[in-house]
């Protein structure tokens, strides 16, 4: 990806997020893997190097997030189910496709009780797999234009990231459910959730409650 398409990411990615959250999408680097912590590595020991990478490429770039909120560290290490475990006064989300890391940040006393993120390459999810994502209602939605099956699944993920931390609750990806002309989502447990998405020249999306 170009300087451009990065920059228009990036300006993209702003316009996803609720007020007083901050984000940044970057390229995976080479040196990535080599900057994660001991701690950072517990539980991906044995992972492959483009694995390593793209963790270190995130944790890159929410540990600048951090710095940029006053609330600088050294070290952001995984937690129970992999979830992040953010320095006190900061909740957020990180995730990474093949090429690009992104992050995303809010103070704990802001607009927002949870925040996620996802990124996923723009090309279609295999047919086969859509009812597998999708209700009956969000595929008559998908039928009709108004989302991909690859963006769908890139907005629940944001959801599922958001909501997960504060209820500890594993959700299906039927359990949710997306309304795309309010831009919300609905948990089996009730929990609505706001979200924003785009669709090129990747697909990202955003999601808080």
């Amino acid at each position: 990806m170009d300087d451009a398409l990065l920059l228009r990411l990036n300006l993209q990615l702003a316009a996803l997020l609720p007020p007083g959250a901050a984000g940044r999408i970057d390229r995976i680097r080479d040196a990535d893997g080599a900057s994660l912590t001991a701690l950072e590595l517990v539980g991906r020991e044995r992972a492959v190097p483009a694995v390593k990478r793209a963790s270190g490429a995130a944790r890159r770039l929410a540990k600048a997030l951090c710095a940029q909120m006053g609330f600088p560290t050294a070290e952001i290490p995984r937690g129970p189910k992999g979830m992040p475990l953010w320095p006190p006064g900061v909740l957020g989300s990180m995730a990474h496709d093949d090429s690009l890391a992104v992050a995303v940040t809010a103070a704990t006393n802001g607009t927002c009780s949870g925040l996620g993120v996802d990124i996923e390459p723009a090309i279609p999810l295999d047919d086969g797999l859509l009812p597998m994502i999708a209700s009956q209602r969000e595929q008559a939605a998908i039928q009709a234009g108004q989302s991909t099956g690859k963006l769908l699944f890139c907005i629940k993920e944001a959801v599922f990231k958001a909501v997960y931390p504060t209820a500890r609750v594993f959700l299906e990806f039927t359990e949710v459910e997306i309304d795309f002309c309010q831009q919300t989502a609905l948990t089996n447990y009730g929990r609505t959730v706001f979200w924003r998405a785009i669709a090129d020249p990747h697909h990202v999306a955003t999601a808080w409650w």
